[in-house]
């Protein structure tokens, strides 16, 4: 004999059972002062004993409001989006809302099709870590749909965006290495844009210190595609220390430096930006210009919730000193 599936309980079960209007139900259960305490705590015994849940989906179509939010990010395999996306939905619950994950895998095409499907599960904003071009996402800006960008460091069109200081980073990064004496920096980038804020800062740290700026080599955004630039970019030219643009970026080149025979830090000094948790657990542990992925997440569903919340918020990095530079670990 099989078991009956139970039957979800209604609004007008709880009506009957408290002796009320289906009307007075739904006041009471949304704290209505119109509705008295002693009818109220009636009508919440009444849903208790049903097991009463509202039906979200109806209350979202009648509010407009469906307490989701949408990301959109190119992978979960660099630790860096793992620990943004684990501090969005943190505070995304904090607030009340889910937090829907979709990868893009950094392709343009595919991210605006993940963007297309967070909308049209009328997802109530979404944030992007994107690879299209500003021209494409000013696209979403004049349709009118409520988007946070995490990695634009200007506002395009009415789209906010919350990011890391990246430019001061790559300044402070490029710095410190000029610090120990090191005067042909590499930078390992992620991106080929030359407009790129960590191009920028790394560039201006060496024009101040009066260095003519060193070798900028288009690595990829992994450890293997790190792996193969910085050796190839180690059989052509002669380097004393790398900037590399993330801490997987780091990883891949460290392997590189270690089978070119070159000791890191004495022959090759190296700082990353990030400072995931992996930077802490490699040899030499790396020294890192670090990304506060909780202030992001916290001004980031700000920027989406928050009436008030500024276009466009920049958060600052902080270097945290390791062995990979050449100083001692703090």
């Amino acid at each position: 004999m099989t078991d009956t599936p139970h039957k979800r309980s209604t609004r007008a079960d709880v009506a009957r059972l408290a002796g009320v209007s289906v009307a007075t139900v739904s006041f009471a259960l949304n704290n209505d002062p119109r509705i008295s305490a002693a009818t109220t705590r009636k009508v919440i015994e009444a849903a208790r004993q049903l097991d009463y849940r509202p039906n979200a989906l109806a209350q979202s179509l009648q509010s407009g409001v469906t307490h989701t939010l949408g990301l959109v990010m190119p992978d979960m395999s660099n630790p860096y989006f793992g620990q943004l996306a684990e501090n969005l939905e943190k505070v995304a619950a904090r607030r009340g809302y889910t937090l829907l994950v979709n990868l893009s895998h950094g392709d343009a095409q595919l991210e605006r099709r993940r963007i297309d499907e967070l909308f049209n599960r009328q997802v109530d904003a979404i944030f992007i870590s994107s690879a299209q071009s500003d021209a494409a996402l000013a696209r979403l800006s004049r349709i009118g749909r409520h988007v946070v960008l995490l990695d634009r460091g200007q506002p395009i069109g009415h789209l906010h965006s919350v990011t890391s200081d990246l430019r001061q980073a790559a300044f402070d990064a490029t710095a410190h290495l000029i610090g120990h004496h090191r005067r042909h920096i590499a930078l390992l980038s992620g991106s080929t844009n030359v407009k790129d804020p960590r191009v920028v800062g790394w560039k201006q740290a060496q024009q101040e210190a009066g260095i003519n700026p060193g070798l900028f080599v288009s690595a990829g955004f992994t450890a293997d595609s790190s792996y193969e630039a910085t050796s190839q970019m180690l059989d052509d030219t002669a380097v004393d220390a790398i900037f590399a643009s993330s801490d997987l970026v780091g990883l891949g080149a460290l392997r590189a430096l270690r089978e070119h025979h070159l000791d890191v830090p004495h022959d090759v000094a190296m700082v990353s930006l990030d400072g995931t948790f992996v930077s802490r657990f490699v040899s030499p542990s790396l020294t890192v210009i670090e990304q506060n992925t909780e202030e992001i997440a916290r001004y980031a569903v700000s920027a989406a919730l928050d009436a008030d919340a500024p276009l466009t918020h920049i958060v600052p990095t902080r270097l945290v000193v390791r062995e990979s530079c050449g100083c001692v670990a703090q």
